[in-house]
């Protein structure tokens, strides 16, 4: 019996760091991207494709050809409620 709270103990560590790390995973940080320098359509679809929605143009350096930008991803109102029901859910299993 003892042994298996211990596994269900383990398992359950296990479930709530496999969450955090899900989350976590979503950078907010700021990120490169780099394209070709004049074709902005296709700084939108690599941006819009790394941040998966809405980022923001932090600073622009030229690489020759290409263009090196900074950008920052937004979060959603999905991600946050996301996050905001994680929380309230850690909490609970407490």
């Amino acid at each position: 019996m003892k042994h298996k709270l211990k596994i269900l103990k383990i398992r359950s560590i296990c479930a709530k760091l496999l969450l955090l790390l899900i989350l976590s995973g979503c950078a907010t940080q700021a990120q490169f991207i780099f394209y070709k320098t004049g074709v902005s359509e296709q700084l939108k679809e690599r941006a819009i494709r790394h941040c998966h929605g809405d980022f923001e143009i932090l600073e622009e350096e030229e690489f020759g050809p290409y263009t090196r930008v900074r950008i920052e991803c937004m979060e959603s109102l999905v991600s946050q409620e996301t996050n905001n029901y994680s929380r309230k859910y850690m909490k609970s299993q407490e």
